[in-house]
């Protein structure tokens, strides 16, 4: 029985690793993504269960709010999407690797992304009209401008559909961006000079954000978050230069990820301070640079388990809002006879399972197979076979 148990999950655990296209697939990456997801997994769970049972102590309003620092890991997402797309056009650019067709670039986005998010956009338009009896009518326009990643511009706000895309909404308008920025960035040949010009840019934007309004029009647009991304990017030019041999890493490194993760987590605030916005972003760039140069830390998240969950976080980001509502709607009565505190350390415990495993259906029926960039084609072959006969 063992022995089966063992081999299923190291089948699993095989099924489970992500189709990638062009270099070498970064461990590493995956394992950040992980890292990121799980908080804003916490986050959201502990909205659904406080909104039961209520805060009712000093010690679970500030659980409560410790939580609800979660969202961070979208921050941290953010800094990963810099350094993935990014990492091409440096690649050619600095060390004269392939040239990125723009027309292929922006062809594999759509694929790879559009379909997951297509979908679950549209299961979920049809949820709200049937099980929640919302206006079709009233909800088709929402349904239109999120299917455009446009409904935070269009409404000032997040989609009914599903709030968490606004974030995806944020990534498109990045990786529209992201080819020109770059090809201009990597074209400042004088290290010293691009690396400052992306670190004054960082510093610039927390400085207008801290000691004006002219960004409060832009919240959860891309102009209110670009310097995550920044971040990103700067990592990707270290990666492709000072790592062009191998990353040097150092037991050293362990103790500074350790604390710049928690120092992540911990400095965040939504007032406007300029010290702890600076050690945020310098923590978020070391929580990604240490995880390259430690070992220890290094070894846990390349960690086929850990990267392979991170490796089907966008899965997991699509579903798991909905999945949290429908599993503490379905354990309601239950969540009810308890205090926040117990509520949420139980009911996290009973979800993050069940989460699994419907993320797991989700990513090898739907989002793997786009994950092959001939799937297109592929799919046009057969239906052709099919009419054929």
């Amino acid at each position: 029985m063992l022995t089966f148990i063992r081999k299923f999950f190291s089948t699993l655990v095989q099924k489970l690793g992500r189709v990638t296209t062009g270099h070498n697939f970064i461990g590493e990456i995956d394992g950040l993504r992980f890292l990121a997801i799980l908080p804003v997994v916490f986050h959201h769970f502990s909205d659904r269960i406080f909104r039961i049972t209520g805060i009712n102590t000093p010690f679970e309003e500030k659980m409560s709010l410790t939580v609800a620092n979660g969202h961070i890991g979208v921050y941290l997402f953010f800094a990963i999407s810099g350094f993935i797309l990014s990492l091409p056009f440096g690649r050619h650019s600095i060390n004269a690797g392939p040239e990125v067709s723009l027309k292929k670039y922006f062809i594999r986005r759509l694929t790879r992304l559009e379909p997951p998010y297509l979908l679950i956009m549209t299961f979920f338009f049809f949820v709200l009209i049937i099980v929640k009896h919302q206006d079709f009518f009233e909800l088709l326009p929402h349904y239109i401008a999120s299917l455009f990643y446009a409904h935070r511009l269009i409404y000032g706000e997040w989609s009914p559909l599903n709030p968490p895309s606004w974030t995806l909404e944020v990534e498109i308008q990045f990786y529209i961006l992201v080819p020109f920025l770059t090809i201009f960035y990597f074209s400042i040949k004088k290290l010293w000079a691009r690396r400052s010009l992306l670190i004054g840019l960082m510093l610039a934007k927390i400085l207008v954000h801290n000691l004006t309004t002219v960004l409060d029009g832009f919240d959860l647009t891309l102009p209110y978050v670009y310097e995550f991304f920044l971040v990103g990017i700067l990592l990707a030019d270290i990666y492709i230069v000072d790592w062009k041999d191998g990353v040097p890493r150092s037991k050293i490194f362990d103790y500074i990820t350790v604390i710049s993760i928690i120092t992540l987590f911990s400095t965040w605030t939504w007032e406007k301070n300029l010290t702890w916005k600076f050690v945020f972003i310098f923590s978020l760039f070391m929580t990604i640079y240490g995880c390259f140069r430690s070992i220890a830390i290094n070894r846990f998240f390349r960690n086929p388990w850990i990267s392979s969950i991170g490796g089907m976080c966008y899965s997991i980001y699509l579903i798991h809002l909905a999945l949290a509502e429908f599993f503490t709607m379905a354990f309601r009565r239950i969540i009810e006879l308890y205090d926040y505190p117990v509520a949420y350390f139980v009911g996290i415990i009973l979800f993050l399972p069940f989460l699994f495993f419907c993320s797991v259906i989700f990513f090898l029926m739907i989002e793997k197979p786009c994950m092959d960039a001939n799937w297109p084609q592929k799919l046009s072959t057969r239906f052709k076979s099919v009419f054929a006969r």
